[in-house]
Formats: C-alpha cells, sequence, structure tokens
C-alpha cells in the first residue's frame, strides 16, 4: 500500500459521494467540516503536505489560511472543525486506494457518521467502516 503524496486533492468518504467541504466556504476557525456533493468549489480542495515522515500531514483549505482540525466544544464524538493552525493527522492507507485520516492525540479517525449532505465530520474509534475512509482525488 502506497503513502499519499503532497498535493491538492478533493477527498471523498468511500462510503458515499460526499466530499470533505468547509461549511459555506467560511475561513474562521470553527466553521464546521461536512461532507457534501462534489461542486469543485475552493471550500472542497485541500492543500496536503508532508509535515513529518512517513505519513504526518497538515490539511490547508484553499480557502485561506484554515486547517482541517478539532473544534474546541467539548461533547463526545469531538466534532471537525476548521483551525487557524495547522493540526498533524496521520494519513494511512487502509487499502484499495482508501485511507484513514487518524488524530495523533487520540486513538480516532475522521467519521462522516451519516450519508447526508450538511452532516458535520467527527472523530470515532476505528472500526474499519467505508464511512471511515477516504479516498484522495486530484483537484
Amino acid at each position: 500500500m502506497s503513502l499519499i503524496q503532497p498535493g491538492e486533492y478533493f477527498i471523498r468518504c468511500a462510503e458515499n459521494d460526499l466530499y470533505i467541504d468547509l461549511s459555506g466556504g467560511n475561513a474562521d476557525p470553527e466553521t464546521p467540516v461536512i461532507g457534501w456533493h462534489l461542486h469543485k468549489g475552493t471550500n472542497q480542495r485541500w492543500d496536503v503536505q508532508l509535515k513529518s515522515a512517513p505519513n504526518v500531514f497538515t490539511v490547508r483549505s484553499m480557502v485561506g489560511e484554515v486547517y482541517v482540525g478539532l473544534s474546541s466544544l467539548k461533547i463526545f464524538p469531538p466534532l471537525v472543525a476548521a483551525q487557524s493552525f495547522p493540526e498533524p493527522w496521520s494519513i494511512e492507507p487502509v487499502g484499495e486506494g482508501k485511507f484513514r485520516i487518524h488524530f495523533l492525540y487520540m486513538d480516532a479517525v475522521v467519521t462522516l457518521p451519516e450519508d447526508r449532505e450538511g452532516t458535520q465530520l467527527v472523530l470515532r474509534p476505528w472500526r474499519g467502516e467505508n464511512r471511515q475512509m477516504f479516498v484522495f482525488e486530484n483537484a
């Protein structure tokens, strides 16, 4: 299994046709990171850059200097939201061109909990479900 290469991507959930999207194209911290059908707007384009070898990356929105991170709301499961600082993520191959996006400081991965547009991504323990796997498509 190969590692992801740095670059600009559309990131699709392997469970459905929903893509990781910065809600409303808003570059403010705490903006929800949601699943949405592909429209190829800048809020669905993500600059994935290697932070440290072999598979630790930052994921920056092409909307501006805003990164995929965690919401400061103290709820469970933790919500995925935009932040102004580059949060490191381990992007790990799980087979067939699919990857999981693992939070380094908790045994949890990015998960799209529902097959509905506008659903905010969350962190959940890895169960190997397609809603926890993502396909990185060149933008």
